[in-house]
Formats: structure tokens, C-alpha cells, sequence
């Protein structure tokens, strides 16, 4: 009993003193200067950054406010592309982003950026290190990893596809630029660079270019949604550039039979098919790149013609007529080859009067057919379009739109031609583009600054002639068919870029 007694009394003491030393308070011994502090986030920051502001981080932004679960379960919800275009005069990158929510991946925002301008040019060709074309795209890429959501980076597929001025710089130079561009991409960025084998950093050729673009047009129209009713009413393409005019139409399994067993042989020859998968689905595409028939490569062709066809008594210290040129203007004309003296300037003067352009305005379409070389002697597999190259007749084949782009662009659009038009549009604005100085004022007083346009450039009577005999006389289009003329489709340009990133997306790896 006396043991019980000791225990409890030994455990009341123990619990006493537990209790007495809970409730003395604890003495700070720091100095008084010193006293703790609840610090919130913008303290902190200020504390690491020196003020809030100036902290950067990227922030995390919902994955989309589509839908929450993807259409597909294979696929991720949200999706970023970032697609560099190494063009001649300088680079682009656009950085896309997409959702999953239906069965086509959808097109929610586009972040886009070039590099600055730079005297000799900011295109990868205009270096000749290799390693300074490379880090010419340090800031695009800098600016690629603030447009994209931080989470997503090690999951975002970034390509480089280099143009024209690649292609100009021959094979081992063009190869030394894009190893390095690689390499420096795969050392100072968080993105996967796409693999060699599919295509990651590359000179594109001018058909890929046109594929893409078709792509990317017909995407942003809803021609590609499940289920829409595509082949024939999928948009066409003619897509004018500097050097090469591109071509590319859907075609419908049977078309290429119409025309016998030999137009099917034909047609299933590399330079004329494109087999594009999309979302699980074969498209077949008619695609050829005319080489020589773009803009600046025909305006060089008719002066070119024009000089050869003077007299060989003329002498090129003389005037030129040419009759592609407006009533009484007069230019000067640099020519790489001339049969007579090789590089030479020549002076070339439009007609005098208006009912002189009557006349030289034949003359001139009679200059472009040549240059067109559309003969059945030259064309081995009809149907053909210029130059002899087989191509079913879009009116035949295509009952969808027809979009003209670039360089149709951008000379009809400045002088107020409609978004949609027909060649009898096209052929009253060669009227007044070529009636001359003197008439421009009240042909297009209404249409700011064209008068001064024309002042500057009066060969865009030339271009125009030559567009309208290309569309008529070379495609054989008609002349009540409606054609588009556009630079964007829904505020998002028609380029191949936006194509070719959403051919990224159909593959599983990169």
C-alpha cells in the first residue's frame, strides 16, 4: 500500500512540473534590434529580385477552356508547335498552340516573332560563320520559351525549315549552317528538336512549300473537319512567288482515269502526286512547282524577248519599245545576257498614246504566250498547262474555291480589288493600270496612295498582264470564275508554316 502511495506521489510531481515549466514564457535572446517576421510572397521576391516586378516566371496558364478531357485518349489535351521559317531575308518563328478537344486538333493561338533587321540581312544565309547563323535565332527561341507554358516545354517539338536562300547557297555550305543551328538549339533550349529523319532542321523544297500551304488553307476553311464532305470542294492553290509559281489541287480517286491509261501512269509519277496522311486519311494531291514561271523571273523573260526582238540595227543606246509597259512611262531595265554586249542597261519605253496601248496591249499578251509555251506539240500527256507540264484542268476538277496568293496578292489587293474577283475583274484593273500617268488620278482617286505606287513601280502594268494570261491562257481558267485572293484565313496567315506544324502533329514521335 505504502508502494502505491510512493508511485502516485512521484508521477503528481512529474506532471507538476510539466505543467509549471508549459506556462513560463521563452526569452528571446536576440538583440532587440532584431525581431522576427511574418514575410509574405512580394517580400520574398523583393528579398531575392530587389523588387517584386522584377521577378520573372512564366505563368502557368489552364491547359484549355475547350473541354477537359481530349478527344482522342491517345493524344494530350494541349498541344504547342514551334516552327522556325529561315527564310532569305531573315527568320520567323511562329509558336502554336492547340487543343485536342474535337477530331482536329484546334487552332488557339499563334505567337509570332522575326529577327531584326540587319544591315547585309538576318536571314541564315547572310552569315558566314556558321555559328553566328545559329545564334542569330537566340532571341526568337528566348521569345519561344515566354510564349510557351513552362510545363510544356520538355514536350514541345521545335523544327527550323530554310527556303530559298539556303537552297542558293549550295549543299555543304547549307549543311555546315543547319548542323550548327542543330547543336545550338539542342544545347540552350528545353525543347526536343525534331528528329534528322523526320525532317527537324532542313531545307524545304518548293513542293513541300506549296503542300503545306495547302494544308494550312483548307485547314483554317473547315475543309478538313471529319466528316465535311471534302475532296472537290477543298480549295485550290496557285500560289505566285518571285522565282516559281506553285500549283496544288486535291484530286478524288478516278479522276487521273478520265483521260485514258496513259494520264494514270502518268499521274502517278513522283513530280505530279503528293500523298499528304491527315488525321488517319490519305488526301491525294496534284502538286508541281513551275520553276522560272514566278513574277521576277517573268518580268526578266519579257524584257529579256522584248530586247531580242529588236532589230539587231537598233542599237541599245536607243529606247526600247515594250508593250507591256503603261502609256508614256519610260524605265530602265538591267539585263543579265544580252546577245549582243552580255550584261547591259536598257532603257524601255511603254506606248506613246492610248491607242497605241490598244495595239501593243496584243502584243504584249502575244509575248507571254511564248513565254507560257503552252503548245500541244510540248505536252506528251494531255491535259497540260504551261510549258508542257500535265495537269488536269481545274475547271474540271476543282468545284471548290480557288485562292490565288502572294504575289496576286499583293499587287491586286493595294489597287482595291475584291477579296473575291473573276479575270474580268482582273482584266478592267489591266486596263487601268496601263492606261498611264496621265489617267491614273481619275482612275484610282478614290483608292489612297495608288496613283503614288505606280509612280514608283509602273512595271506592275507588266505584272498584271502577266498574271491575267497566266490564269486564262495558261490554267485556262474562265473568265466568270470566281477566284480569292488572300494573305490570312480567319486573322491566321496562309504560309506553310502552320501546315507543316500540324503534319507535326500526326506523328507519335519526332
Amino acid at each position: 500500500m505504502s508502494s502505491l502511495r510512493t508511485l502516485f506521489i512521484k508521477v503528481f510531481c512529474i506532471v507538476a512540473v510539466v505543467l509549471f515549466l508549459y506556462q513560463v514564457p521563452v526569452v528571446d535572446v536576440r538583440p532587440d534590434h532584431i525581431q522576427p517576421e511574418i514575410l509574405d510572397k512580394d517580400s520574398v521576391l523583393t528579398e531575392i529580385s530587389g523588387t517584386a516586378a522584377h521577378f520573372s516566371t512564366v505563368e502557368s496558364t489552364p491547359p484549355t477552356t475547350k473541354c477537359t478531357v481530349p478527344h482522342d485518349l491517345r493524344k494530350p489535351l494541349v498541344q504547342y508547335i514551334i516552327m522556325i521559317d529561315a527564310g532569305s531575308t531573315g527568320s520567323r518563328i511562329h509558336v502554336y498552340r492547340f487543343n485536342n478537344c474535337g477530331g482536329t486538333p484546334e487552332l488557339e493561338e499563334e505567337h509570332f516573332q522575326m529577327t531584326e533587321a540587319r544591315l547585309g540581312g538576318s536571314g541564315l544565309s547572310s552569315y558566314d560563320d556558321p555559328e553566328e547563323a545559329a545564334a542569330s535565332l537566340d532571341d526568337l527561341m528566348k521569345f519561344a520559351q515566354s510564349a510557351v507554358a513552362r510545363e510544356f516545354h520538355s514536350r514541345t517539338p521545335v523544327a527550323v525549315k530554310a527556303t530559298a536562300g539556303l537552297r542558293l547557297l549550295g549543299f555543304r555550305a547549307a549543311s555546315e549552317i543547319l548542323e550548327a543551328v542543330r547543336a545550338r538549339l539542342e544545347a540552350r533550349f528545353p525543347f526536343p528538336v525534331v528528329s534528322r529523319e523526320s525532317g527537324g532542321v532542313e531545307v524545304m523544297d518548293g513542293e513541300d512549300e506549296a503542300v503545306f500551304a495547302w494544308l494550312t488553307a483548307n485547314y483554317l476553311l473547315g475543309n478538313l473537319e471529319p466528316g465535311r464532305d471534302g475532296g472537290m470542294h477543298t480549295a485550290a492553290l496557285l500560289d505566285l512567288g518571285g522565282g516559281s509559281l506553285q500549283v496544288v489541287f486535291q484530286q478524288l480517286p478516278g479522276q487521273e482515269l478520265e483521260k485514258g491509261k496513259a494520264l494514270q501512269t502518268d499521274l502517278t509519277e513522283d513530280r505530279f502526286v503528293h500523298r499528304l496522311d491527315f488525321r488517319g486519311k490519305e488526301i491525294q494531291l496534284y502538286q508541281y512547282s513551275h520553276l522560272g514561271y514566278g513574277l521576277m523571273a517573268a518580268r526578266k523573260t519579257l524584257h529579256q524577248s522584248v530586247v531580242d526582238r529588236a532589230s539587231p540595227h537598233h542599237g541599245l543606246s536607243q529606247p526600247v519599245l515594250n508593250p507591256c509597259l503603261p502609256v508614256g512611262s519610260c524605265i530602265k531595265v538591267a539585263l543579265d545576257d544580252h546577245i549582243l554586249s552580255g550584261k547591259h542597261e536598257v532603257v524601255m519605253e511603254g506606248p506613246a498614246n492610248d491607242s497605241d496601248n490598244k495595239t501593243t496591249a496584243t502584243e504584249c499578251r502575244e509575248l507571254i504566250k511564248e513565254i507560257l509555251n503552252k503548245d500541244d506539240t510540248t505536252c506528251p500527256t494531255s491535259p497540260c498547262s504551261i510549258n508542257g507540264v500535265h495537269q488536269p484542268l481545274i475547271e474540271e476538277v476543282v468545284s471548290g474555291d480557288v485562292y490565288v496568293l502572294s504575289y496576286f496578292y499583293d499587287r491586286t489587293h493595294p489597287l482595291g480589288i475584291q477579296e473575291s474577283f473573276t479575270l474580268f475583274d482582273l482584266h478592267e484593273l489591266v486596263l487601268k493600270v496601263c492606261a498611264g500617268e496621265s489617267a491614273w488620278p481619275a482612275l484610282f482617286g478614290n483608292v489612297g496612295g495608288v496613283v503614288e505606287v505606280l509612280l514608283e513601280m509602273p512595271e506592275w502594268c507588266l505584272d498584271l498582264q502577266y498574271m491575267e494570261a497566266l490564269l486564262h491562257d495558261g490554267f485556262e481558267v474562265t473568265k466568270s470564275r470566281q477566284l480569292r485572293i488572300v494573305n490570312k484565313i480567319n486573322s491566321y496567315e496562309v504560309g506553310w508554316s502552320l501546315g507543316a506544324s500540324l503534319a507535326l502533329l500526326e506523328k507519335t514521335t519526332w
